[in-house]
């Protein structure tokens, strides 16, 4: 889904595309050596190639970075790449080709208009810079943030482009699987313990929480959730789901960790639940 803008930054695009050499390439004021057009998309040779043959396959609408891309230009600019790749690798006889993305100036983006660069590839070229050096994380704390960021997000995506697409969405979560969630999240799970007002608040308004949680009677949930802890504290022994509960949650975890984009934050150390230590509940633990 494309990024909705305000008035002021469309406006603000609005004037760079008033300037952008591509756009003035796209109406022809500028000449290209043009290799493809249709009425979405324009591919053109690069003027300072990497390799011959390369390639700037744009929309022909002006979007500054990726995310701002309309899902159906993307899906056409998507498909007809593919068919340029087969096409250059027909036309030069070249064994395969690097397309690549630089979505934002930290990326090597130097256009305002967003490019995707197709660069065909020979056997043992020089082309090094192409390549990512390799890097390993060895804080496992760190790799296990960075899954669960990761997790997040990605469902959220798919969540948000299946409701775009009109495909059915999975199953609602079940309240026991809801119970399960929070107890996988320490921070949120004290929070539903000792604040319980403070948690239905959360859990309506919070842009991750709220889509598990919409349509549920969250008194119901609350209440399964004390009385479960009530016979751990009577029995002194930890309450934990069972095994099929928690296979359940995890397979409902890689459909429903959806809503809305957020990142983590990571615990300034104070007993203080903030809304971002509840990102960790929709990814698992």
């Amino acid at each position: 889904m494309a990024i909705s803008l305000s008035p002021e930054q469309q406006k603000a695009i609005e004037e760079q595309k008033a300037n952008c050499p591509f756009c003035k390439i796209v109406k022809g004021d500028i000449p290209a050596k043009k290799v493809y057009e249709d009425d979405q998309v324009q591919a053109i040779l690069d003027i300072n190639p990497a390799a011959k043959g390369h390639l700037l396959v744009m929309p022909k609408e002006h979007y500054p970075i990726m995310p701002l891309i309309a899902d159906k230009t993307f899906e056409h600019l998507a498909s007809i790449t593919r068919e340029l790749c087969l096409a250059e690798h027909d036309g030069l006889l070249v064994p395969g080709s690097t397309v690549f993305i630089a979505n934002g100036a930290a990326a090597g983006q130097q256009s305002q208009h967003f490019l995707l660069h197709i660069i065909p590839r020979e056997e043992n070229d020089v082309l090094r810079m192409l390549t990512p050096p390799e890097k390993s994380i060895e804080n496992k704390e760190k790799i296990q943030k960075l899954h669960t960021d990761l997790r997040n997000n990605f469902g959220i995506m798919m969540r948000n482009h299946l409701k775009r697409m009109g495909k059915p969405l999975p199953p609602e979560t079940s309240p026991e699987k809801l119970v399960a969630l929070i107890e996988a999240n320490p921070p949120l799970l004290e929070l539903a313990l000792n604040k319980p007002e403070e948690f239905k608040q959360m859990a309506q308004k919070h842009p991750q929480l709220s889509p598990l949680f919409k349509g549920k009677n969250i008194d119901e949930i609350l209440a399964l959730l004390q009385k479960k802890h009530e016979k751990k504290e009577k029995s002194g022994k930890p309450v934990l789901s069972t095994e099929k509960e928690q296979n359940e949650t995890n397979h409902d975890n890689s459909h429903h960790d959806m809503g809305n984009d957020n990142k983590n934050a990571e615990d300034d150390g104070e007993d203080k639940v903030s809304l971002d230590d509840i990102a960790r509940l929709v990814g698992g633990k």
